[in-house]
């Protein structure tokens, strides 16, 4: 268990300097996303697939699949423009300023997801925080074992563990992860266990994104 939280600590470290590296490389950020739609566009067939599981049909994974497509597309057409320098009205103290807010990535950040949309809303979240030039740790559903590993094979295939680490383990692993220092942690899932991880992010004052549901 210590050695485990070591060696998660130690990925979360290598995820925030190679996002400080990389805060103003933008070509960095549309290589990742770019990687993204590769997974999404070359293992369509075995999504279907691994969708059994969750008893769904081949239309909804292509629903999914195109949303987040959709999402990419967007975001890479948008990406400039939002990292831009954005100028501000001056006051008279600022006459001689530049004054202006330029956006920076938060650096590490965890994402946990739900077992119901395992392709969009895994991919919705991982798109928007390598848009901003995050590195992230994704946290899947372990209610779907077969098709969380697949997508952890899937992800891990293609990026190394400095940009993206994924992890299917169970409850405690979860538990484990909401209670390290993040930059930022999003949570997908119940009002009862968004309630857990917003009390864990408290801890280490951590900023947290819930978009909650279900029971």
């Amino acid at each position: 268990m210590a050695q485990e939280r070591e060696e998660m600590q130690k990925i979360i470290n290598l995820q925030r300097l190679t996002s400080f590296k990389n805060r103003g490389n933008i070509e960095w950020r549309i290589k990742n996303i770019e990687k993204l739609e590769k997974i999404l566009t070359d293992n369509f067939l075995e999504l279907v697939e691994n969708f059994h599981e969750l008893k769904k049909c081949k239309f909804e994974v292509n629903i999914e699949t195109e949303l987040s497509i959709i999402d990419i597309h967007d975001g890479l057409a948008n990406l400039k423009k939002w990292t831009n320098k954005k100028y501000l009205s001056k006051a008279f103290a600022n006459t001689l300023d530049s004054v202006y807010i330029l956006p920076e990535p938060l650096g590490c950040c965890l994402v946990i997801t739900p077992w119901n949309y395992p392709i969009y809303i895994v991919f919705r979240n991982v798109i928007e925080h390598f848009l901003a030039g995050n590195c992230v740790i994704l946290k899947l559903s372990e209610q779907i074992p077969i098709m969380s590993a697949y997508m952890k094979k899937l992800i891990e295939n293609e990026f190394d563990s400095s940009v993206i680490k994924v992890y299917c383990g169970e409850v405690k692993q979860s538990e484990m992860l909401t209670s390290l220092n993040f930059d930022h942690i999003s949570f997908t899932g119940s009002s009862q266990v968004g309630k857990l991880v917003y009390q864990k992010a408290a801890e280490n004052l951590t900023p947290v994104l819930l978009e909650l549901g279900g029971k």
